[in-house]
Formats: C-alpha cells, structure tokens, sequence
C-alpha cells in the first residue's frame, strides 16, 4: 500500500469504507478498486473488532528473570576458561 501499512492493519477485518474515504483517494486510486472487489455480504452482519487480538494465556517462557542471568554466565565461563589457559 503506498500510504503505507499502517493503515492496512488499524482496519483488517472490518469494513473500511469510512477510512478510505477520508482520505480523499485520487481517481486513479479508486480505479484499482474495481478488480480488487471480491463480493458484497449480503444479509449479514459487520463484525467489528476491537483492534489486536491478545492471547489470554500468554505465557512466554523465555520471560522468567532467570533467563537474564544465563548470558551472564556464559560470558563469565568464557572468560575465566580464556584468562586461566
């Protein structure tokens, strides 16, 4: 998207009309619309999303603070083997 991704994300999944024509798309702009055009719903509803989808069990394992320490040791095993050899 030459007005870049931002845009593109902020509207997935819902419907972006509204954002579209705020901007004030040049013709040539709308004219690529027509061959992009999938479908129209019919007899539905619009689903609107909240933006982001989070994971309620976000367990990263890597988060732990110990983990912190693991690089440390490593460079104080590699330094001590380098200086006593």
């Amino acid at each position: 998207h030459p007005g870049g991704d931002e845009v593109l994300v902020t509207e997935a999944g819902k419907d972006a009309t509204e954002a579209f024509e705020d901007v004030g798309h040049s013709e040539d702009a709308r004219a690529l619309l027509g061959p992009m055009l999938v479908g129209e719903l019919e007899g539905g509803k619009i689903k609107t999303t909240s933006g982001a989808v989070t994971n309620e069990n976000n367990t990263n394992v890597n988060s732990h603070p110990l983990f912190m320490f693991i690089p440390l040791i490593l460079l104080g095993a590699y330094l001590a083997y380098k200086y006593t050899s």
